[in-house]
């Protein structure tokens, strides 16, 4: 059961990390300030996890471990959710629609790894494309967004278009384009 329990928590730390990657690149943060939350979460649970391995009198060296994973956890729990709940609440006060100008797009080509069965990776990577369109708003601040093929194509330098915008819970701005 505990282990069960152990997998479940596993996967949904995963996810809540997926999630907030995946809302961070449309979010203009101040990376310092999300490095301090982790930092400052991350230590305290650390000293948590230490504090409750050394209770119950287990060796020095499991003490340790345990606060060192404790301490990730902690760090990358809060510094995910603290994202989450800046999205969240800037979609909640809602999103408000501004014009914005582009100032440059980009295409990348990304590889990842081929996979032959279940054991098998060859030599040899697999392309694929990453797009993004970077904007001005009226304050002078470049905002990134991830946009589709579709979009990458239809848009020029120059452009103006409709973005959604709003300040969260942090204070932290998060972009998404109109449709």
């Amino acid at each position: 059961m505990k282990k069960a329990l152990f997998y479940i928590a596993f996967l949904a730390l995963g996810f809540i990390i997926a999630w907030a990657m995946n809302i961070l690149e449309r979010t203009v943060a101040n990376r310092l300030v999300l490095l301090g939350i982790g930092i400052i979460f991350g230590i305290g649970g650390g000293l948590f996890t230490f504090m409750q391995l050394r209770e119950r009198g287990k060796e020095m060296y499991l003490q340790i471990l345990g606060a060192l994973a404790g301490l990730f956890v902690a760090f990358f729990l809060s510094a995910s959710l603290a994202v989450i709940a800046n999205s969240l609440t800037a979609h909640a006060f809602g999103m408000k629609q501004e014009k914005m100008r582009v100032c440059r797009l980009v295409h990348q080509t990304k590889y990842r790894t081929r996979r032959v069965g279940r054991r098998g990776v060859p030599h040899g990577k697999v392309p694929y494309q990453v797009y993004a369109v970077y904007v001005i708003d009226n304050q002078g601040d470049t905002l990134r967004t991830k946009i589709t093929k579709d979009e990458y194509r239809r848009l020029h330098r120059d452009d103006t278009i409709d973005v959604l915008s709003a300040r969260g819970l942090m204070g932290w701005r998060v972009t998404e384009l109109a449709d």
